[in-house]
């Protein structure tokens, strides 16, 4: 194939590679999975907004957005006059500004090889790959549960861990995360905080409908996603261990009725807001993610369970915190990369005489979870005590 006759840092090799890297990395995460609900992955019936702004080049730069409420207007019976009922969008106008994140590979090989140069690059890419989209989960999952007092545990190549502060906006999008408000929080039991749940706190369906209550009756409610002509009310990202509560709290057969209904239809199972989903109740797509905050048993932070080895903790002792998501509950912002063509900037540098092939990319965006009035958007967080 042409692309293989491509030399190191050619243009044309740097453009091909560099669009292969950003579809095949965001292709995996969970932005793009909630962002891929509406027709435009820019709409605002989207969880997570995308927005793509290629005119911003530099790290600090800001993109502008609007978030704009529900309409909550009683409307106009009969033939009386609309002329002076009109009700007013009631929009905020935000921004979220963007950083730049690289990484770089060196590969090792032959390149006078044939076809070297190619798989080089295929391996690079791959790797690379998985790093954006691990980094773009973590942000949305730190971001949508404002988890500022945490930190993950990244395993590296060796099979060693280091322990990453949500401090460090490497792991938060780029964006600082923002705690949850008062009004958008609900806990396991009758508990009213993290610190004070207790065994017997675990994630049960009266939550589930405790959220929804928060979505309907807030002063600016969760907008629902409409999918298809079915209203879905927003989508639950649970951690493993909470999942595991709500399955045990059902009867016999219980649990696979609430999965069946995420069928329901047939047509919609094919939307990315169900791929991978493990139910759906009353309207809430149900997913599991072993990177939802945890804290292990001591408080560290630090889980030891085999479900979850140390991946992202709250370091509050066996809390786990889900985060409830409806339409534009986040945001993510890309711009150009400097003088890339693309989302990403890939460039290649040849190395030990021909032998090694340095690939560096970086990716200018950021994540953040939207807030309206100094309070949470289109997010409710999940609270609960697991074993």
């Amino acid at each position: 194939m042409a692309e293989w006759e491509y030399g190191p840092n050619a243009p044309e090799a740097a453009k091909l590679w560099s669009r292969r890297l950003f579809k095949q990395s965001i292709t995996k995460t969970i932005a793009w999975k909630l962002a891929n609900i509406s027709a435009a992955i820019d709409g605002e019936e989207n969880i997570v907004q995308i927005l793509e702004d290629t005119q911003v080049q530099k790290a600090g730069g800001t993109i502008t957005y609007d978030l704009v409420a529900k309409l909550s207007g009683l409307g106009v019976l009969g033939d009386n006059p609309l002329a002076g009922q009109e009700e007013s969008l009631t929009t905020y106008t935000t921004t979220i500004t963007i950083n730049q994140l690289r990484h770089s590979v060196l590969v090792k090989g032959a390149m006078s090889q044939q076809r070297v140069p190619f798989q080089m690059r295929k391996t690079a890419t791959g790797r690379l790959a998985d790093w954006f989209a691990e980094r773009d989960n973590l942000g949305t999952i730190n971001q949508a549960t404002g988890n500022t007092g945490g930190f993950s545990i990244l395993t590296l190549p060796d099979g060693s861990t280091v322990q990453i502060n949500t401090t460090n906006t490497a792991i938060t999008g780029l964006v600082a995360p923002v705690a949850p408000d008062a009004a958008h929080m609900v806990f396991g039991g009758t508990k009213t905080s993290e610190g004070t749940l207790a065994s017997g706190d675990s994630a049960t369906l009266s939550m589930i409908l405790q959220v929804i209550y928060i979505a309907d009756t807030n002063v600016f409610p969760i907008k629902p996603i409409s999918l298809d002509g079915i209203d879905i009310r927003g989508a639950l990202l649970l951690h493993p261990l909470q999942v595991k509560s709500l399955k045990n709290s059902f009867s016999a057969g219980a649990w696979g009725e609430i999965q069946l209904s995420a069928m329901k239809g047939g047509e919609i199972t094919g939307n990315p807001i169900f791929r991978g989903s493990v139910g759906m109740y009353e309207g809430v797509v149900i997913h599991s993610d072993a990177q939802v905050p945890y804290g292990n048993r001591a408080g560290s932070g630090n889980d030891t369970t085999t479900l979850n080895p140390g991946r992202n903790c709250l370091g509050t002792a066996n809390v786990a915190r889900g985060v409830f998501m409806g339409g534009q509950a986040l945001a993510m912002a890309m711009g150009r990369a400097y003088d890339s063509p693309g989302k990403i900037k890939w460039f290649e540098e040849v190395l030990d005489g021909g032998n090694q092939l340095r690939v560096s990319c970086g990716k200018m965006y950021g994540i953040q979870k939207n807030t309206f009035n100094s309070q949470d958007f289109a997010t409710v967080t999940f609270s609960t005590f697991e074993l």
